[in-house]
């Protein structure tokens, strides 16, 4: 097809729908006794309306449910801990797994895994999941001894008992990170 002929379709398409409109505006107007004085195109107001000779218009009852639908929840939130004590606490209590960050705060990694992966929504529904605890490697030589952690940054996944469900090191990106942990969401 010619552009022209597309042109001069598409206009004439648009033309009928103004048309349309513009007598569906008019057969929907208010029902007023001087419909000579409007016009096609004048959209200007009558110069002499009766208020005696317009119809009532009937109360419009509200079409939203007074009650909604669906009960708000409130949204869900990352439980974290302070200490691995009240880590394995709040597992015992929620009934979740607790996920362990080993890091430092001199490990590049570590920022970029804190910056950039755990800053994801897929990410932190993820976590959602599991009781979120971050120990420094540094600090937390004992914990770093008992869960064998030899390099940073450490995942390591416990259950209520203390037992290793899993565990992993090294930066990950976020899909294989969220992958990773859903393999344990409870």
């Amino acid at each position: 097809m010619k552009r022209s002929t597309v042109f001069i379709a598409v206009v004439s398409v648009i033309l009928l729908v103004v048309i349309l409109v513009c007598y569906g505006l008019k057969r929907n107007s208010i029902n007023v006794q001087n419909q000579e004085n409007w016009k096609f195109g004048d959209w200007n107001e009558p110069k002499s309306v009766s208020v005696d000779k317009v119809k009532p218009i009937a109360p419009v009852k509200p079409t939203t449910p007074e009650k909604p639908l669906v009960e708000p929840t409130e949204p869900k939130s990352q439980i974290l801990a302070s200490s691995y004590e009240e880590a394995l606490s709040l597992s015992k209590e929620k009934h979740k797994r607790v996920l362990v960050f080993f890091h430092a705060s001199w490990c590049s990694p570590c920022k970029q895994m804190e910056e950039k992966v755990f800053t994801e929504s897929n990410v932190k529904d993820a976590m959602l999941s599991f009781v979120f605890l971050t120990l420094d490697v540094d600090k937390e030589k004992e914990l770093c001894q008992k869960y064998n952690i030899n390099s940073i940054p450490s995942f390591v996944i416990i259950d209520e008992e203390e037992e290793i469900c899993d565990k992993s090191s090294g930066y990950k990106d976020a899909k294989t990170y969220t992958k990773w942990l859903e393999k344990f969401s409870s």
